[in-house]
This record gives C-alpha cells, sequence and structure tokens, in this order.
C-alpha cells in the first residue's frame, strides 16, 4: 500500500499544486459612481414667508406674499425660492417702509435679497410716492432699492420717467441715478 501512494506522490502533488496555487484576485468593486446630490424642489400653492437678517438682534427684512411658488431648501435655515404673482413689504427698523407687488418674484434668504421682476410697483408708506418699474432688487446689505426698465416715480413733487438705473432708499424718501444717489 506504501508503494502505491509513493507512485501516485507525483500525481498528488501536481494536484494539490494546480488547485492550491495562486488564489484568483477578487475583482475590485468599484462603487457606482456618486450623483451629486440635487436639493429638492418644493411646489407650493398661495402663501406668505418672512426673511430675517442675518445679524442679532434678527429683524424682519421683508414679507413676501404668492399665487404658487417654487421653493429649493439649500438647508435648514436658507434657500431660494421663485414666486408668481407676488405682494408683500419691505421693511426697515421693524417698519413697513414699502409695499409692493410684481408678477414675480425672487428670494435668497443666504444673500437676504429680494428681487421683483414684470410690472413693479413700490409704495412707500414713508412719504407720498410710488414707484413703478419692470425690474427690482433689494439686497440687505446694500438697503438700497436697485430698479431698471420703464421707470416712473410720482409724488406730489412731480413725475420722474427714465429708463433706468434707478437707486432709491427703501422709503422712497431720496431717488436718483446711482451717480446723483451717491451724492445725496
Amino acid at each position: 500500500m506504501n508503494l502505491k501512494i509513493v507512485a501516485l506522490l507525483p500525481l498528488i502533488l501536481l494536484c494539490v499544486s494546480g488547485c492550491g496555487g495562486k488564489k484568483p484576485e477578487a475583482k475590485a468593486t468599484s462603487k457606482p459612481p456618486e450623483k451629486a446630490e440635487i436639493p429638492p424642489i418644493v411646489n407650493l400653492e398661495s402663501g406668505a414667508a418672512d426673511t430675517f437678517s442675518s445679524k442679532l438682534p434678527r429683524e424682519k427684512l421683508w414679507t413676501i406674499r404668492w399665487k404658487q411658488a417654487q421653493v429649493r431648501p439649500d438647508s435648514e435655515s436658507t434657500g431660494t425660492g421663485s414666486f408668481e404673482i407676488v405682494s408683500g413689504e419691505i421693511l426697515e427698523a421693524e417698519a413697513v417702509s414699502i409695499r409692493y407687488e410684481a408678477l414675480q418674484g425672487k428670494v435668497d434668504t443666504a444673500q437676504r435679497t429680494v428681487e421683483l421682476v414684470g410690472k413693479v410697483k413700490l409704495t412707500s408708506t414713508k412719504v407720498d410716492a410710488v414707484l413703478t418699474c419692470d425690474r427690482v432688487t433689494y439686497r440687505e446689505s446694500d438697503k438700497i432699492v436697485k430698479a431698471t426698465g420703464n421707470i416712473r416715480v410720482t409724488s406730489p413733487q412731480g413725475e420722474l420717467q427714465m429708463d433706468g438705473p434707478l437707486w432709491a432708499t427703501p422709503g422712497l424718501e431720496k431717488v436718483g441715478s446711482p451717480e446723483v444717489f451717491r451724492k445725496l
């Protein structure tokens, strides 16, 4: 019997070395490419929202009301939104300085900006003045209403018409071209 095992030994070694040689390398499992995370878009029916200052004590900057909206929350505390048929108020020191209405509005709470587009109408609560135009941008850091396109300002002192740009204080107490406004 021992002789049979010795005679079969080369065959056994051949099988063992063939079967027990290098193990096949495991194929590297590659992760599928990560998709860029796209923040959700939330469609809203009519509603309202307030934007507050970034510095303490937090003061209300403006209110926006809308018929329809698309909002993209960027984080828990900030976001952007596009609004249809808008109205609202811009505030200074917790008091309403302008009431506004427009066909569209955009708000960026991180940058603290509001943009109004299409048949924009601003009515001052501080002076007897109304500004109408195609587009207005207001940013918390500037505290300047920046208007462009088909601008008309009416007040008891008269009427001003221009294409723009026109800058104004939030209450429309001072208005003028950017060059003139800087001197006021």
